[in-house]
């Protein structure tokens, strides 16, 4: 089984149907019949507060870049750890000196079918 996801979840049909043809064409075993699935995909939402000296008046929108850029990264079936979304928020805006993650709670674990993909990211200046 072969899932296929982009950075907002599932594929189309028209890319699922050329993936398919191409690996019954270039990709598969005698005996063997590929199947190819869209992945499914679960919003993630993040809820941080941060704090800093000269914190920039677009640091929502920066985290917010960062935290799709760390999520799009994530394989099919990935975790969306805690620490690497903490990793996004300081190397957005790097005069943070603290940031807090209300959300998630814990580490993100995806089903192995299943693409994370970025529900509302709100981050606050406290």
């Amino acid at each position: 089984m072969v899932y296929l996801a982009s950075a907002n979840g599932g594929v189309s049909v028209a890319t699922l149907q050329a993936c398919q043809a191409a690996c019954e064409k270039w990709a598969t075993p005698l005996c063997v019949t590929p199947s190819i699935r869209s992945a499914y995909s679960e919003q993630v939402p993040v809820t941080a507060q941060i704090t800093g000296p000269n914190i920039p008046a677009d640091f929502q929108a920066k985290i917010e870049g960062e935290v799709v850029k760390y999520l799009a990264s994530l394989p099919i079936g990935g975790t969306v750890a805690r620490s690497a979304l903490l990793t996004a928020i300081h190397k957005a805006v790097p005069q943070v000196t603290s940031a807090t993650l209300v959300a998630p709670a814990s580490n993100v674990p995806m089903p192995v079918d299943t693409v994370a993909t970025p529900g509302d990211v709100l981050v606050t200046e406290v």
